[in-house]
């Protein structure tokens, strides 16, 4: 039986939730059924893991390069592809524009639809841009029912050709030793990840709590060298250099998880963050901002603490709750825990995909 083929497209390989996800399908498709191919720019620690998987392409998606355009639709003709799959919004503009005419199928995964911080005339464009696309696309998929739900009401999903995968992730190991006050984010360094909030939570706490340290760990995509600017110098005005550290890309988050007490996510939006999730199965408490993603996953004071974004106040008040609630926080853990080994496997997520591209090419 021929194998089907799929042309699967990231816009990095940086440590995000993206690559992570990707790469946890890719690696476990059944390869008796698939065979995989990945377009993505080598930018990242998950290039050389993605190489070890699957058939890798060199492909810039992020910002605006005619050439890729070109570079996908030879992709898809030398390696007679039958599905082009893009994981958000840059990959899933590449793919969908570039394989027009061609007679592939295409899906598009969201991964974090949001564009309430555009200006209005280019968030007018770009819904224009994303209901016309929605016209060629086979099948739409949100990564979670509060992405769904948005995606909807901004008017871009194909009517019933769109359906939810959650996220899933592989278990890590749990978080063991003694408790202090180290916070910490896995995290771009963009400003969809709110990270000037997160330094203004830690001025609020460093005098209560002496002992508090904050590791941001994560690369920084290019186009956002002006964001990392304005960290770095609010941290040094904020004399803060000694308590937040930049450890950059990690491949190891197992150690990452070990060193921190209470996991903090100051995003503006997110699609399903696999962040979130790693921190549940590492039984690391987690605070997180209250927008779509976030809330989809934590439960505020039964998985975790959910607090109001784009406010160091209140994300600090939450810091300050998890701290001084030691025994709830054991409970919002093993709740946390057990909602991520119960709905939110690898496993299940492989299989759901395996599902939909065989799907794709019988409809």
């Amino acid at each position: 039986m021929r194998k089907i083929k799929i042309l699967e497209i990231i816009p990095s390989c940086q440590r995000g939730g993206v690559p992570t996800v990707v790469h946890n399908l890719i690696s476990r498709l059944d390869k008796a059924k698939f065979e995989i191919h990945l377009a993505a720019p080598n930018d990242g620690l998950y290039y050389d893991r993605f190489s070890s998987t699957c058939a890798v392409h060199d492909v810039s998606i992020r910002g605006y390069y005619p050439s890729s355009i070109y570079m996908i639709r030879k992709l898809v003709k030398t390696y007679d592809i039958d599905i082009v799959h893009g994981h958000g919004k840059g990959a899933g503009l590449y793919g969908r524009l570039a394989t027009l005419g061609m007679g592939v199928k295409r899906a598009y995964t969201l991964h974090g639809f949001n564009c309430d911080h555009y200006i209005p005339l280019f968030r007018c464009l770009y819904l224009t841009v994303e209901k016309l696309l929605s016209r060629v696309t086979h099948m739409t998929v949100a990564v979670s029912d509060g992405e769904k739900k948005q995606a909807e009401k901004a008017g871009i999903l194909p009517k019933g050709r769109a359906t939810v995968i959650p996220n899933g992730i592989v278990l890590n190991k749990a978080r063991s030793g003694e408790k202090g006050f180290a916070l910490g984010t896995l995290s771009r360094i963009c400003r969809a990840k709110g990270l000037e909030y997160l330094i203004e939570a830690v001025v609020l706490l460093r005098d209560r709590y002496p002992e508090l340290m904050c590791y941001v760990a994560g690369g920084m995509p290019k186009g956002e060298e002006d964001y990392e600017a304005e960290l770095k110098a609010m941290i040094r005005d904020r004399a803060l250099d000694d308590k937040i550290i930049f450890l950059g890309e990690i491949g190891d988050i197992d150690s990452f998880f070990h060193k921190i007490d209470v996991y903090v996510s100051t995003s503006r939006w997110e699609g399903l963050p696999t962040a979130v999730l790693e921190s549940f199965a590492a039984r690391v408490p987690v605070v997180a901002t209250d927008v779509v993603g976030n809330r989809d996953l934590v439960k505020n004071l039964k998985t975790g603490i959910l607090v109001k974004a784009e406010d160091g106040e209140t994300i600090a008040a939450g810091i300050e709750y998890a701290f001084e609630h030691p025994d709830e926080l054991s409970a919002f853990t093993a709740n946390a825990f057990r909602d991520v080994c119960e709905n939110y496997s690898v496993n299940n997520m492989v299989s759901r995909h395996e599902l939909l591209y065989e799907s794709l090419l019988t409809s």
